[in-house]
């Protein structure tokens, strides 16, 4: 059967910065939770670096740290989907930071069976691009054209002595929710406010690097 056949995948992914940290209930992840056809929820990554830690006699982290997941899972139709999304990360402070990381990890077999596929996607940051005259492929960021990549963080900005937006970004989990027929899912993560710093990129495979100096803008999304 064709990927298309299978399953309809609708994911709605925007990217946030920092907003004033929410009350979160967080769940535990199980294996036997992929044995079902699908599941949905929050977990605490700083719980497992804690549990890892008393395991392995090594220093835990504080109690009051916590890293927020939004997890989905979907098993039907031949296709195994996992989905990760960065929620917040708090240090034992009232405000939360947002990262835009969202990972998505999709498995199933080739139309005779014989043989597994894996793909894997995560998303990261935003990229803008200028095209120049020696641009090797129109109309698409390339190593030849001049390039900015974003990164979105809550930390306070006041040392660029610049007008600045609020930090008070905030965001919307998105449930998990399918058609009828389990054909066709949907979920994600809606975010407001996004604050977002750029900076000049190379992408060139033998010398990948960024202008490591202050941010060339700032934008709120």
């Amino acid at each position: 059967m064709k990927i298309k056949q299978l399953l309809a995948i609708l994911l709605t992914s925007i990217v946030s910065a920092s907003v004033i940290s929410p009350t979160v209930n967080a769940g535990t992840l199980l294996k036997d939770d992929f044995l079902l056809e699908s599941f949905s929820k929050t977990v605490d990554y700083m719980d497992y670096a804690r549990a890892y830690a008393a395991l392995n006699g090594l220093e835990s982290p504080p109690s009051d740290y916590h890293t927020y997941l939004y997890m989905n899972y979907i098993n039907t139709s031949g296709l195994k989907l996992f989905y990760a999304g960065l929620d917040n990360v708090t240090f034992g402070e009232p405000v939360s930071f947002r990262i835009p990381m969202q990972s998505l990890i999709m498995h199933y077999k080739t139309d005779n069976h014989t043989r597994d596929v894996l793909l894997a996607s995560t998303f990261l940051m935003l990229l803008a691009f200028n095209e120049t005259g020696n641009s090797a492929y129109p109309d698409s960021p390339d190593i030849n054209d001049t390039l900015w990549a974003s990164f979105s963080v809550g930390f306070d900005l006041t040392t660029l002595n610049a007008a600045l937006p609020a930090l008070n970004s905030k965001t919307e989990t998105i449930s998990l929710t399918h058609s009828n027929d389990k054909l066709q899912w949907s979920w994600g993560m809606k975010y407001a406010n996004l604050t977002a710093l750029w900076w000049r990129t190379w992408i060139d495979p033998i010398n990948p690097h960024f202008d490591n100096s202050w941010p060339v803008a700032i934008s709120l999304r």
